[in-house]
């Protein structure tokens, strides 16, 4: 009972004084009264968390966490597997706690690169006061002695095998990046991290329109070539990682809340040539609303109004950047800026992807470079800013760290979020937060080992199915949520799931595609494809193991599907 309600309590945020009346009640009944009077004897609450938080100064307070002990939590916690080696993302941010007060979180956050399956970030350290932290070198201190420590080891002992711990990257917004690294911020003359080109202040903007300027390299950083990039020298130097090349840009930052953002505001509030006619922004935005119930479970939120773009989420910028967006601003934008859209469209959609982000990734490049070019033609020289321009650089951090989603913050900008509601009343943050990070360190649960294909059947009959879980998706026989590619490259429609001697799926397969666009590339090479649904023909019998992807599927006014591959991770 008291394992259950530990879990209870942990998973769902109860507060102690809720749990302390549900534990007054239980224990009036006999079968319940060995349970604890108290929650802080049921949930194992440290009490020395006073004498672990170190002050920086009156108001300024910081926790630190063993890293080692969070990582063998974590490869616990997710299962897994013991390779020779582990890898790990940090992330840094400043993080409001509540709009009523100036008292900020600044949390070091960790987590291990797996590309099997999903490790959610765990706590390296957290620093709160009413101003960011002002010696970076006494803030960072704590974990730079950490990563040293395991490098001398030469790794971490788990389970009587020593696993080398390496360091994949720093992931951080511009102005955290630049904290870190003592370089200038990203609104300086020399602010871009990735090259030598000086901005131009442009229109009360800094502006950064030199494409061909030389890359910045881990070498020339150490030897502070270009004096004027830098501010200081940290101890994140000390820590035998590339300050150039492990400290990539975030496209989560970068691309959905930067250039997506600053796009969508562009056609909803600019300038006459630029945005969508007034006459027509209300249907257009009631037709994206619409589109909702196209959306599958794989996507965190719907689409809504285009009137609310200056509230929407990292989440909704990336669904209409790699999905609804292309479908929707189809024949509402002008030729020209459609195809303008569809270059960073696609060039992000390649990158994102495990295979093309490999094969593709040139062609990625050129179609950036086209899109920054014309973007001044467009939207104005003022706006080649920090965001437009990194664009150019997004390539070079894929080629040494993979596709996009493997160093971007999603999974950190969530766990934030559960930071922020772990705390409960006005005062002492960082001791309630603490306490609660650990309780659930001291009662994590080892996660369930999934074994796909996770099989979901009918309620009243056993051997139909009703939903089949793969590695990063679903697929059920209902409408919009039932298109996969298969291994031939054959897209179905699934319309039955069976299981008798074995999983087998029965249905319709695509006879014709056509494609949805054919500049600035042919979409079908993409596997976006539009599709008639009299071009299809049934099929039988399809084995489980044909299944590869799984599509996302909307329905044109006059009732084409144009079916966009789901390439998204996190």
């Amino acid at each position: 009972m008291s394992h259950d309600i530990r879990s209870w309590v942990l998973k769902h945020n109860i507060t102690h004084t809720a749990v302390n009346d549900l534990l007054e009640i239980l224990r009036k009944h006999k079968c319940h009264e060995l349970l604890p009077k108290d929650v802080r004897s049921l949930m194992r609450t440290s009490r020395c968390v006073q004498s672990d938080i170190v002050y920086f100064s009156q108001q300024q307070k910081y926790i630190h966490f063993d890293l080692e002990e969070g990582i063998k939590i974590s490869i616990y916690k997710h299962y897994v597997s013991l390779r020779q080696e582990v890898r790990l993302n940090f992330n840094i941010n400043g993080l409001p706690i509540s709009k009523s007060s100036s008292e900020q979180f600044w949390p070091i956050l960790a987590a291990l690169v797996n590309n099997t399956s999903y490790t959610e970030p765990f706590p390296v350290g957290i620093y709160c006061g009413k101003i960011k932290p002002e010696d970076v070198n006494i803030f960072l201190q704590p974990l730079i002695s950490d990563i040293l420590r395991i490098q001398d080891n030469n790794g971490i002992y788990i389970n009587g095998k020593l696993i080398c711990v390496k360091v994949n990257a720093f992931v951080c917004d511009a102005p955290a990046k630049a904290f870190i690294a003592g370089i200038k911020n990203h609104t300086g003359y020399f602010g871009c991290a990735k090259c030598t080109c000086e901005g131009d202040f442009v229109e009360n903007r800094m502006t950064f329109p030199d494409l061909k300027c030389p890359l910045r390299t881990d070498a020339s950083f150490k030897n502070k070539t270009q004096p004027e990039h830098y501010r200081i020298t940290t101890i994140l130097e000390n820590a035998n990682i590339g300050m150039v090349s492990q400290l990539p840009l975030d496209y989560m930052h970068l691309v959905c809340l930067g250039v997506m953002k600053r796009l969508l505001q562009f056609w909803v509030r600019g300038k006459t040539n630029i945005r969508i006619k007034s006459h027509l922004l209300p249907s257009v935005s009631d037709a994206y609303i619409n589109m909702r119930k196209f959306i599958t479970k794989e996507f965190a939120r719907y689409p809504r109004s285009l009137f609310e773009v200056d509230r929407w989420k990292a989440t909704e910028f990336r669904l209409f950047l790699l999905y609804t967006g292309p479908v929707l601003l189809k024949d509402v934008l002008s030729k020209r800026m459609y195809e303008h859209f569809l270059c960073l469209s696609i060039s992000i959609r390649i990158l994102c992807h495990t295979r093309m982000c490999i094969t593709m990734r040139q062609y990625a490049q050129q179609l950036l470079t086209y899109f920054i070019k014309h973007f001044a033609e467009l939207y104005g020289s003022q706006h080649i800013a920090y965001n437009v321009h990194n664009l150019i650089h997004l390539p070079n951090d894929v080629a040494l760290l993979g596709p996009l989603d493997s160093f971007s913050a999603f999974k950190f900008e969530n766990f934030l979020y559960k930071l922020k509601k772990k705390v409960h009343t006005g005062r002492n943050y960082l001791e309630q937060v603490t306490n609660r990070l650990r309780e659930a360190a001291h009662n994590v649960n080892k996660n369930e080992l999934k074994t796909y294909p996770i099989i979901t059947f009918n309620g009243t009959q056993n051997d139909i199915i009703e939903k089949v879980k793969f590695p990063g998706f679903s697929l059920s026989c209902k409408e919009f949520d039932n298109c996969c590619i298969l291994s031939d490259g054959s897209i179905m429609f699934v319309e039955e799931i069976s299981y008798k001697n074995h999983i087998s799926f029965s249905g319709k397969s695509v006879t014709k595609k056509k494609p949805f666009f054919i500049t600035p590339c042919i979409s079908t090479n993409l596997s976006i494809i539009l599709v008639s649904k009299t071009d299809m023909r049934h099929i039988s019998s399809v084995n489980i193991n044909q299944i590869c992807e799984k599509h996302l599927v909307i329905e044109s006014k006059c009732g084409d599907l144009i079916l966009l591959p789901i390439i998204h991770t996190c």
